[in-house]
């Protein structure tokens, strides 16, 4: 899971994918969220991965492995 942005506050957006440990791709997402910093960008896009699994049938079958920038997300 990854967020982006421009410039500082920015127009931000995120994406990321869940997958199965063999790399085949159950689902990508994408999409604007508005303005914000790096930090809640990357928040963010773990918040919506999240989401879309705890709402998924995968839930209750799969294990889950959370990839993403950790020192952005916690230097602050």
């Amino acid at each position: 899971m990854d967020g982006s942005s421009r410039s500082c506050p920015r127009k931000t957006g995120i994406g990321g994918l869940l997958e199965y440990l063999n790399g085949c791709i159950l689902v990508l997402f994408s999409g604007p969220i508005g303005e914000g910093d790096a930090v809640n960008t990357e928040l963010w896009a773990i918040e919506n991965g999240l989401e879309i699994f705890a709402n998924s049938g995968w839930v209750w079958c799969k294990q889950l492995v959370i990839e993403y920038e950790p020192m952005l997300s916690f230097s602050w």
